[in-house]
């Protein structure tokens, strides 16, 4: 006979859900922000946070050239609005006349650096919760219920999703936000749930098979396509020389994390690495993990 699941194994499954909600909720605000080319470049921030994560939690171990192209990956953010970082050059014992064109620009810089700050913060709020997202459902998918099919476990999920956000919509109307629940739908809305859901249950099959951070690499190919049709057809101004070069480094990045190298290459234990730099206790080990 088969085994059956508990309600307490079936509870766990909001976890991730409720984590998706809030991540989706945030997503159309933080591209608002930052517009989609340099949104999706510093949404890979989530690379950062699931490999951390993912050590830590999982003890998944990585080689120190994936380590190096995660701090690569960093590094291409700040290359990406170098710029706005460190701020036009300042003209010491300048006595010009003040030109309002410059006091102008001066206040469009402060007003997209502001913007840049709220989307840089999203972004890392972001990044946290669809790491925590990622390996709370990748935990389900494989130590979880192993005799529960792999599309019925989704369907729980989507479950749990369902209900957490007609529970948001209920209170949106009795806030009177909106007089209907199909408030704002139109067919351009509904393609996109559709293409969510689909994306949904690839992503869910790619952390079956692979991992958390291999799904992130591969949906991090979104860059290249955001930015070149951010250029052509919406003429963006943020794809420019400096977001050109972030994104090589985030190429370069992509492939000493990904390359077959990795297979040679010993992996380092990040426990046993903290525990040396004082920051934890070590813990016991029969044998080093290759």
């Amino acid at each position: 006979m088969q085994p059956r699941s508990s309600w307490s194994d079936y509870f766990r499954y909001a976890v991730p859900s409720l984590i998706y909600a809030v991540q989706n909720n945030l997503l159309t605000y933080g591209i608002s922000l930052l517009g989609p080319s340099l949104f999706s470049l510093l949404g890979n921030l989530k690379i950062v946070a699931t490999t951390l994560l993912t050590s830590v939690v999982l003890s998944k171990n990585f080689t120190k050239i994936q380590w190096i192209s995660v701090l690569l990956l960093v590094l291409s953010f700040f290359v990406a609005k170098v710029q706005l970082l460190i701020g036009p050059p300042a003209s010491l014992g300048n006595t010009a006349p003040v030109d309002p064109t410059a006091i102008s620009a001066d206040a469009g810089t402060i007003a997209e650096m502001g913007r840049f700050t709220k989307g840089l913060i999203v972004v890392i709020v972001l990044s946290l919760l669809s790491g925590s997202a990622a390996i709370s459902n990748e935990y389900l998918l494989k130590n979880v219920d192993p005799h529960v099919s792999f599309m019925r476990k989704n369907v729980w999920t989507y479950q749990w999703g369902v209900v957490l956000n007609l529970f948001y919509l209920v209170l949106k109307m009795q806030r009177a936000e909106s007089t209907s629940m199909f408030h704002g739908y139109s067919v351009s809305v509904g393609l996109l749930i559709v293409i969510n859901a689909m994306l949904g249950l690839s992503v869910s099959m790619i952390m079956k098979y692979f991992d958390n951070v291999a799904k992130c690499f591969a949906s991090s190919l979104v860059v290249y396509l955001t930015a070149a049709f951010e250029y052509f057809y919406l003429s963006a101004r943020t794809v420019d020389g400096p977001f050109m070069l972030a994104v090589v480094i985030f190429s370069i990045s992509s492939f000493l994390y990904m390359g077959s190298h990795n297979d040679e290459l010993p992996k380092v234990i990040v426990t046993d690495a903290l525990a040396r730099c004082g920051i934890i206790l070590p813990k016991t080990r029969v044998a080093p993990v290759k």
